[in-house]
């Protein structure tokens, strides 16, 4: 879980294995070992990862979450992860290009921001 877990990091990112590997400290064929489930990084390297991806570790090490409530921005940057990391997407069976889902991506978060200023009107009253 791990090894997907970082790679999809990683691409959602836009960044190289050897982008990440300079980050860290280590070469490109560690970042590609960890990718592939054939190494595992230390602790100290699982940390860096942590603040590179801004992800908590449960996250990164693929643990399930238990919580009973989720913080939405989280959600939404899962859902834009998924998105920018999916092989082939469809919307009603009609193949996404790459700028339409970067439309769709700015429509999110176009959407989320419209939201969250009527929330702070809403509690301001």
């Amino acid at each position: 879980m791990f090894a997907e877990t970082m790679k999809q990091l990683r691409r959602s990112r836009h960044m190289t294995q050897a982008q990440l590997a300079e980050k860290l400290g280590l070469s490109a064929s560690a970042v590609g070992m960890y990718e592939q489930g054939r190494r595992e990084p230390d602790l100290n390297v699982i940390m860096q990862l942590c603040d590179i991806f801004d992800v908590p570790a449960d996250r990164l090490l693929g643990e399930p979450a238990h919580r009973e409530s989720f913080e939405i921005k989280d959600v939404i940057q899962d859902i834009q992860e998924r998105l920018l990391t999916a092989q082939e997407l469809t919307l009603d069976g009609v193949p996404v290009t790459s700028d339409g889902l970067k439309r769709l991506i700015d429509a999110i978060e176009i959407s989320t921001a419209v939201v969250l200023d009527q929330m702070g009107k809403e509690q301001s009253e």
